[in-house]
């Protein structure tokens, strides 16, 4: 438990040095919202930690004495002590790197692990304040002591030793599940303010990189080159808003699960379902060539409100993009004074 709590504490302490190093980002956030992401990033925090030394805290429930103490207990506790101040070191230089990024570290960083290696003592000279803060909080880690029991109760079957590892098993679940939420946690559960930095405060890298493994790396699509694609895009795109924004009129968009032209009597001569939107369509510009964008529901929201097209191996809200910067249409609306709500009839977080 010992253990347990001071990464818990570690954790804190990078993400305090990651909303300092980047303090620009978060300046305007009330605190009220810094708080709410402390608390919520502990869940990440928690999570990240059963899942990275589940194996060395299952070893340390065994109440034997060669557990704790000789050759064996000094190994472990090295191999313990390395692999989190690997971790650690990933969290903290995460402060920098998103800058770079715009995303919390995942696997696919690793690709790049050479060029790290041929360029490391510039780096360090380059960042020598992050790296030194950084072996502060590892040197801390590895200072706090943590004493082994020196009494061992032998194994045995007892209901209350059957209840205690009962309960024990039951909150390493869930803690590794992050909660009682209707799916397990994800980094797109941390992507529920308005700012997406305050997102990227709540996760930490351990959590990113262990959710992204397994996961394939998405090939690069070029359908045509950059100069073409250049060609095509409205750069100026005031005169088409020009009659619109000084109206200030409300912005609606309803997003109906399944719903396609077949069913709209507008696209049917009167024939269909839906008589409040074929109402809404004479009243204004109707579409009849619509084209859905992927399969799932999953994949609606981004389509619709950020025009993310299906073109990902995962959906855009579970992939290791989800935490990329995108302008979506709430951001825009934003710019222009409005303000945004969403109103949805299924379980809170189906949808992140």
């Amino acid at each position: 438990m010992a253990r347990f709590l001071s990464l818990v504490f570690i954790y804190f302490l990078i993400r305090v040095f990651y909303q300092v190093y980047n303090h620009a980002s978060f300046e305007s956030v009330p605190l009220g919202d810094l708080f709410a992401v402390y608390l919520s990033g502990t869940r990440f925090d928690i999570s990240a930690i059963l899942k990275l030394n589940a194996i060395f805290f299952v070893i340390w429930l065994i109440p034997h004495p060669a557990i704790h103490s000789g050759l064996f207990a000094k190994i472990l506790n090295v191999l313990f002590l390395s692999l989190n101040i690997v971790f650690i070191f990933a969290g903290a230089a995460d402060a920098e790197l998103i800058h770079f990024s715009g995303q919390r570290l995942t696997l696919n960083y690793f690709a790049i692990a050479g060029d790290i290696e041929n360029q490391i003592g510039q780096l360090i000279q380059y960042y020598w304040l992050p790296t030194l803060i950084t072996c502060t909080i590892a040197a801390l880690f590895v200072w706090i002591p943590v004493k082994s029991p020196t009494e061992f109760q032998p194994i045995n079957s007892s209901p209350l030793r059957l209840l205690t590892l009962f309960l024990f098993t039951f909150f390493i679940a869930l803690g590794v599940r992050g909660g009682f939420q209707n799916k397990p946690l994800r980094p797109a559960h941390a992507f529920t303010y308005s700012n997406a930095e305050l997102g990227q405060l709540a996760l930490n890298s351990t959590f990113t990189i262990l959710q992204s493994s397994g996961k394939k790396a998405q090939n690069k699509i070029s359908f045509m080159p950059e100069s073409e694609v250049e060609k095509h895009l409205i750069r100026d795109r005031t005169p088409h808003f020009k009659n619109f924004w000084p109206k200030k009129q409300n912005v609606v968009i309803i997003i109906v699960e399944s719903l396609a032209l077949e069913y709209m009597g507008a696209a049917n001569d009167g024939h269909g379902y839906t008589p409040f939107i074929d109402s809404l369509a004479q009243k204004g510009v109707f579409f009849t060539n619509a084209f859905a964008n992927g399969r799932r529901s999953l994949e609606a929201v981004p389509s619709i409100l950020a025009s993310a097209p299906s073109l990902l191996n995962d959906p855009f809200l579970t992939s290791s993009y989800q935490g990329s910067k995108v302008i979506g249409l709430g951001q825009i609306l934003t710019s222009h004074g409005y303000t945004t709500s969403f109103f949805h009839g299924a379980v809170n977080g189906s949808m992140f």
